[in-house]
């Protein structure tokens, strides 16, 4: 897989991430990015699944009605390799950047049962209702949540789909409209909780318990290498630790949408099919742990200065840093409210789809070919948002914000298909097809997040423009280039 970059993106190359590799970034404080291998993300992970299905359909009221019930077990086990953060020679003093550890790796296993119930209802011989309603679960993935730094619990997932279905004009026309929810609970995120400077969530919180145990001028408050005062504080306060240890957090997963799909044969031979979906991605009940354990820190400080009436707890502070640990307190909270804010969109994720397929059988000369083209249309993904300003200039009066989307996307596709009978193989029939997605190979990146500096419009205007030449902060999802694909399939 490869990386855009504005300045060199052919040089942006992901390594095979069992092998540690060998940085050559330049710290953009001192100079542009320019090449260099780069991780693709902050952890690698490897997984086995092991799945038993059992299902079974029945019919009722002479096949009006028609049930499917089914029964799944799995049994999934993960290794996630960790991370380790490296500093380039020269940039020893910079935040470093985290890269894979090829030998450090958490290994989980999963294991239980899935399930899934669905329903026909023919109302009509030309209407039918239909619903699908289903249970699933996920690796933990190996990131560790909470205050005592543990693996996140297993992923649970609900998954609905309901709606109507119609034949018309003799069985020419069918038209699908549908609900869909596929959300999911407890997934584990980094959520910016894997830093550990004063600027961060972890640091506001580590700086409390600094100034308790070394307040300036005094004896300490609290002190955490008392193992019965640490007893007691995680009795009073049971997410409390001294040390912020959690290198992630959960959160629940919501996707919903609505999709509508007609398939019509207009002529002998010929099929039509189109597809509209609209999808909502959110990132729900962020920082399940964080956000209570702050809320406990606080508690806690108050708790101390109730048993301590001659002291100004909130206002101590440490000889190396002045902030008092009321200020850390609230940077606390002004941090944990930016970053449910900034992490509760997914970026990239929203807009519509829509699909169109066309196909063709021959009927005489070349019996046995057909043709497929394919359309698909993607519209420009949530990337931020821009603000809307008096004159559209940064200085006129703040009005709103409005969503800013990225750039849409049209992809062409093309299919060949022949189907035959093999006489000499008891007339096993035989289907070659090939396949060609991204038909004019269209391979610019598309933008999945802009950030700074923010973009301006005035009241009215349309949105700003999304600039490629480095003006702005842009992450980008790579598009994959054209692709064939040829298969063979043989029915005994």
């Amino acid at each position: 897989r490869r990386y855009a970059s504005p300045l060199d993106a052919d040089n942006f190359h992901v390594p095979e991430y069992r092998n540690f590799q060998t940085l050559t970034w330049t710290h953009p404080p001192l100079a542009p990015v320019t090449t260099g291998w780069v991780t693709e993300s902050p952890a690698r992970r490897e997984a086995r699944q092991i799945a038993t299905l059992g299902a079974i359909q029945s019919h009722f009221f002479n096949r009006r009605l028609v049930t499917t019930a089914g029964y799944r077990v799995d049994d999934a086990t993960d290794y996630v390799f960790q991370t380790k953060r490296v500093y380039p020679a020269g940039f020893e003093r910079s935040s470093g950047i985290l890269a894979v550890d090829p030998a450090n790796i958490r290994k989980t296993s999963t294991r239980g049962p899935t399930k899934t119930l669905g329903a026909v209802l023919h109302v009509t011989n030309w209407v039918s209702a239909y619903g699908n309603f289903s249970s699933n679960f996920g690796s933990p993935r190996g990131t560790v949540v909470g205050p005592d730094a543990v693996v996140g619990p297993t992923t649970l997932g609900r998954g609905m789909d309901t709606g109507l279905k119609f034949t018309l004009l003799q069985n020419k026309v069918y038209l699908d409209v549908g609900y869909f929810d596929t959300s999911s609970n407890d997934e584990t995120e980094i959520l910016n909780l894997n830093l550990r400077d004063n600027g961060s969530i972890p640091g506001a919180y580590n700086a409390v318990f600094t100034a308790l145990g070394n307040p300036s001028g005094r004896a300490p408050i609290f002190n955490a290498s008392d193992a019965a005062a640490v007893a007691a504080m995680k009795s009073a306060f049971p997410l409390l630790r001294p040390t912020f240890n959690a290198q992630g957090d959960l959160l629940d997963q919501a996707s919903r949408g609505y999709e509508a799909r007609v398939t019509a044969n207009p002529l002998n031979g010929m099929r039509l099919r189109a597809t509209y979906s609209r999808t909502e991605r959110q990132r729900e009940n962020l920082y399940k742990f964080t956000l209570p354990m702050a809320a406990q820190l606080r508690a806690f400080v108050d708790d101390l200065q109730k048993r301590n009436p001659a002291v100004n707890v909130g206002a101590l502070s440490t000889a190396a840093d002045a902030v008092t640990i009321a200020e850390y307190l609230n940077l606390l909270d002004e941090r944990l409210d930016l970053a449910t804010g900034g992490n509760s969109t997914n970026y990239g994720g929203g807009g519509y789809s829509f699909n169109l397929a066309a196909t063709y059988d021959f009927q005489q000369r070349l019996k046995g070919f057909d043709v497929t083209l394919t359309t698909l249309y993607k519209s420009g993904a949530y990337t931020g948002t821009y603000d809307v300003r008096e004159g559209g200039v940064a200085t006129g009066k703040l009005l709103g914000a409005k969503p800013l989307l990225g750039n849409s996307t049209l992809e062409l596709g093309s299919g060949l298909r022949y189907r035959t009978r093999l006489v000499w193989l008891r007339n096993t029939t035989v289907t070659f097809q090939l396949n060609v997605s991204n038909l004019l190979n269209e391979t610019e990146p598309v933008i999945r997040r802009a950030t700074t500096p923010r973009r301006i419009a005035a009241p009215g205007a349309p949105a700003p423009e999304i600039p490629r030449d480095g003006s702005m902060f842009v992450q980008y999802f790579l598009r994959d280039p054209r692709a064939w694909n040829l298969s063979a399939k043989l029915q005994f």
